[in-house]
């Protein structure tokens, strides 16, 4: 069984690495990774979902570093409930 994270992560990453094939990594490139207030807000019934957006906040935060030096801006967007 693999874990919901795990599966959870899987289409950030994808589409994250599809964007990074686009733009082939030029400057004054922006990736952009929707996260959520539940990254750092949990609600105890969403657990899966949360440990998910909280991994997601801290791989776009990571990448950001990483890519800063090279031009390129990556964001997370948490927007709020609906």
């Amino acid at each position: 069984m693999v874990p919901a994270t795990v599966v959870g992560l899987i289409p950030p990453m994808t589409s994250i690495r599809f964007e990074w094939g686009v733009s082939r990594g030029k400057p004054g490139s922006t990736i952009i990774a929707s996260t959520s207030e539940q990254a750092t807000d949990p609600t105890p019934d969403l657990y899966a979902y949360a440990q998910t957006k909280a991994a997601t906040t801290n791989f776009v935060c990571f990448l950001g570093k990483q890519l800063a030096q090279k031009g390129i801006r990556v964001n997370g967007v948490a927007p709020g409930p609906i």
